[in-house]
């Protein structure tokens, strides 16, 4: 028997286990998913990818797909992740340097276990150092603090994950993720690790912005560049940002022409007197909370 064909054979012995679980296309899998594809039969991930100028990866990855063909025609999978500030979301409140994170995280999904996890720059914290584990309780969101590893200190920029453990939804978030700067926060009340929010994207044009926990009286620097995998470089001023009394901001920065071409495109905040920074990674494709 051939490889292709075994494949097959394992493809549909799948695909009647799933749906003998009552387990169907999902249409709920993401509340931040804003448009499907239903899938005919000549079609592949791939095609599907191309078209909706996203890579294999980012497609299977939206869609919990652990391969890449196990499909079926009638299939709808999500082909744009919908930025919803009421969503899943990971809210950097404070840090200590080389010590500490505290967060605010909002996953959507009530009575979770979900572990965190820990890692260098541009890893999404896949894979990364186990920091702790919490229960999203009746709002499907906690507040924690978690201690830097020794295996990532002296790191300039860090990643953070919250990834399901167990749930009784039948189809779970996967995993959320945000970066930070690994600096010692401002005084207490504020921090000068401001949480940036993506709320609008017009692809080539301009992203709209919610900014929280600016400390006052702080100038900010806002550069733009291209997101490489663990390299990003953000080599672009859009603009500048005055925190005034500090708190919560909402702006609008242009796409410069130079990033036309980039899939992923950082977002930075630059403080113009020293200490802490933080950036925000977003795909270049029309997207809105709205």
């Amino acid at each position: 028997m051939s490889a292709l064909k075994k494949i097959q054979i394992i493809s549909l012995a799948l695909l009647v286990l799933v749906s003998g679980m009552g387990m169907s296309s999902p249409a709920a899998l993401f509340d931040t998913c804003d448009q499907y594809y239903t899938l005919g039969k000549s079609d592949s991930l791939e095609k599907v990818a191309a078209r909706y100028n996203l890579s294999l990866a980012d497609l299977m990855d939206l869609n919990m797909m652990p391969v890449p063909w196990f499909i079926f025609p009638g299939q709808q999978v999500c082909v744009s992740k919908h930025v919803n500030s009421r969503g899943p979301d990971i809210r950097i409140d404070a840090t200590v340097r080389d010590q500490s994170v505290r967060m605010t995280v909002r996953t959507g999904v009530k009575n979770a276990r979900v572990d965190i996890l820990m890692g260098p720059a541009g890893s999404k914290g896949i894979r990364g150092v186990n920091v702790g584990a919490a229960n999203t309780g009746k709002t499907g969101g906690f507040q924690t603090t978690v201690n830097i590893p020794a295996s990532l200190k002296g790191a300039n920029h860090l990643d953070v994950r919250v990834q399901l453990k167990s749930s009784k939804d039948p189809i779970p978030f996967r995993g959320i993720s945000t970066g930070f700067y690994n600096m010692t926060s401002g005084p207490k009340g504020y921090s000068d690790v401001p949480s940036i929010v993506i709320t609008r994207v017009v692809r080539n044009t301009r992203v709209d912005v919610t900014i929280h926990n600016l400390p006052p009286n702080k100038n900010f620097n806002v550069l733009m560049g291209a997101y490489l995998g663990n390299r990003h470089y953000p080599s672009f001023k859009v603009g500048s940002l005055s925190s005034s009394v500090g708190g919560t901001v909402t702006a609008s920065f242009n796409i410069p022409s130079g990033l036309y071409r980039a899939k992923e495109i950082v977002l930075a905040l630059q403080n113009i007197s020293g200490g802490c920074s933080v950036y925000k990674k977003f795909l270049n494709q029309n997207q809105s909370s709205n």
